[in-house]
């Protein structure tokens, strides 16, 4: 196998921490700095995990590894590029590029705030083997198809990620308040899932930024293999401030 330095504009080599930054932005697709910081930077204080983010991020830029791209009027995200995951790939021959992410379709706010609940559930040792919204569509989607056919319209949820009991926990954030009626049309779509796919899909947890919807969806739940949460209950006040940017 050919050394990972010809997919580089000049040679360098790849950190463990690159190769997790790499495989994280391939899986979830274009974020900001600010959740590749607090997923890669440890305990410093968040001044410094900026700059040290930053500081890679230029480096992976610098090299093809990563690109730039703006959604919105200002909104700065990163994303993997080919060159990136042929990297990536020497490393890991496992790994399969996702397909990149729609701008026109992107949804910054509620991406991001699945990029970062599943860093912090990492941390917390409360989920593993995290199968993003986009890994799923190209994954689960032709099995729902088969399974499912007349039963039920497909769905497919933020992510999908294993428990501590190695359950596949079925992953959704609420970040839009949807009605009532959109509401229980979501839990009745989930609890499908959890009907006719019982090999794939075993528990459900849903993270809600209203206490008030969380409230809401604990009441629809009832019954069900769940958990519902108000996202403060996940993470502390002063990182709360960082995820909502208030």
């Amino acid at each position: 196998m050919k050394s990972p330095e010809r997919f580089f504009k000049e040679p360098m080599s790849l950190t463990k921490r690159d190769l997790h930054l790499l495989e994280f932005l391939n899986e979830m697709g274009p974020l900001g700095v600010e959740p590749l910081a607090f997923a890669f930077w440890g305990q410093d204080c968040w001044e410094t995990k900026l700059k040290n983010s930053r500081t890679r991020i230029n480096r992976l830029r610098t090299n093809g590894l990563i690109e730039a791209i703006v959604f919105g009027k200002k909104n700065l995200f990163y994303r993997t590029t080919p060159i990136g995951v042929s990297a990536l790939k020497w490393y890991r021959p496992e790994v399969r590029q996702l397909k990149p992410t729609a701008q026109f379709s992107f949804n910054v706010n509620h991406s991001s705030l699945v990029a970062w609940t599943r860093v912090k559930l990492e941390q917390l040792s409360i989920a593993s083997f995290w199968r993003s919204e986009r890994r799923l569509i190209s994954e689960d989607l032709p099995i729902q198809r088969m399974t499912l056919m007349s039963k039920m319209k497909v769905f497919i949820p933020d992510g999908v990620y294993s428990n501590s009991s190695e359950k596949n926990v079925i992953f959704e954030m609420e970040h839009y308040p949807k009605s009532p009626s959109q509401r229980k049309t979501r839990v009745s779509q989930i609890k499908g899932l959890l009907t006719y796919l019982p090999a794939h899909y075993h528990q459900l947890h849903i993270v809600c930024t209203s206490q008030i919807v969380a409230e809401s969806y604990k009441t629809m739940t009832q019954g069900l293999k769940s958990e519902v949460q108000w996202i403060g209950e996940i993470f502390n006040q002063r990182e709360l401030q960082h995820v909502l940017k208030k």
